[in-house]
């Protein structure tokens, strides 16, 4: 569960509402990274994690590692 307390969101209520919402979303392919147990299951790496996010940058700067992560 979740608990944000910024958004005043408990965890239970947050649960509660998505059920009763009716709505199936699915979870995004991007979720699943080397973060969570199905990622790491999948095999996702720290090292695709930092390829996603250096692809995602938008304006895309170059930084002084980036040849570690580079293909």
């Amino acid at each position: 569960m979740t608990h944000d307390p910024q958004a005043e969101l408990e965890g239970e209520t947050l649960a509660q509402e998505l059920r009763e919402s009716g709505e199936y979303v699915a979870m995004p392919e991007y979720a699943y990274d080397c973060h969570t147990r199905e990622g790491k299951k999948r095999g996702k790496t720290k090292a695709d994690f930092f390829k996603a996010e250096q692809v995602a940058l938008e304006p895309f700067q170059r930084v002084l590692f980036d040849h570690l992560i580079e293909e």
